[in-house]
């Protein structure tokens, strides 16, 4: 019962979360200008309008797999799901996405800040997700009960705890999509954001120092164009992201995914709750 119900307010908060997520992209994106979210119906609060079907069929596999049902053996399944999905149809990892958002920066008032603002738009609803999250707990309830009660939902003794938990839950996973897609790895917010300040030209190549042209060419090259050589990296960052995704599985091997969402995360909920 635990399981289920863990599962169920889990899914509940993935799904307010993602459509506020995606609808605040093609809301500022509208606002710098960009009709494409008005023409493809994206300025809804509707989940049905902003949810990827087989994002979310993915994120169910991954939670009943890695729900300790089957052991080591659900580990081994979700590798061989993540690899299996990302060689199918050359399409990356978009496969992971809960949502989808339709936005052409060409289309607004000026496309590198239009681009970089409806993009960050997106983490920054999941931070104002969780601060009132964070409010509405400390208001009603009691923050260091509730976050053990979404540590061992066997805890749970009155119905009204159900609404306590539901609210650790809403902090902890808007501030993990809010950390996870600042990312700068292809194709999250992070990689977009990157793209989107960056200059077209920054050195000429007589201007990059001769040591750096001779001993370290990725970066020469960077130096003369940071948004175009970012543009081509696209895919090795997408390969560098699986890796990342793949090593946090393994038992026992550190990952750099705790040290770039995990602790940030916990971090700031300790912050928001007053751990």
């Amino acid at each position: 019962m635990e399981f289920i119900l863990t599962l169920v307010l889990t899914l509940l908060i993935l799904l307010i979360s993602v459509t506020v997520h995606e609808f605040a992209h093609n809301l500022v994106a509208y606002w710098w200008g960009d009709p494409t979210p008005r023409e493809m119906n994206k300025l809804t609060l509707n989940p049905m309008a902003h949810v990827s079907p087989q994002g979310w069929a993915v994120y169910l596999a991954i939670f009943i797999l890695m729900g300790g049902l089957l052991g080591d053996i659900g580990v081994i399944l979700v590798i061989l799901l993540f690899i299996f999905m990302y060689t199918q149809g050359g399409r990356g990892m978009s496969f992971m996405a809960l949502g989808q958002a339709y936005i052409s920066p060409h289309r607004m008032r000026n496309p590198r800040w239009g681009s970089f603002w409806s993009t960050a738009a997106g983490p920054i609803s999941n931070f104002l997700l969780a601060i009132a999250g964070a409010l509405l707990l400390r208001l009603f309830f009691n923050p260091l009960s509730a976050f053990y009660l979404m540590a061992d939902p066997s805890r749970l003794a009155a119905p009204i705890g159900i609404v306590a938990m539901f609210l650790m839950m809403l902090i902890y996973y808007n501030l993990l999509l809010g950390f996870f897609n600042l990312i700068p790895l292809f194709p999250l917010d992070g990689w977009r954001m990157m793209l989107s300040i960056l200059p077209g030209q920054f050195l000429m190549r007589k201007q990059v120092p001769v040591w750096i042209q001779q001993n370290m060419a990725p970066l020469s090259r960077f130096l003369q164009e940071p948004a175009f050589q970012w543009q081509r990296w696209a895919q090795a960052s997408q390969m560098v992201f699986l890796i990342l995704i793949l090593i946090s599985f393994l038992p026992g091997i550190p990952s750099p995914l705790d040290f770039l969402i995990s602790e940030p995360t916990i971090r700031a909920l300790n912050l928001l709750l007053g751990f």
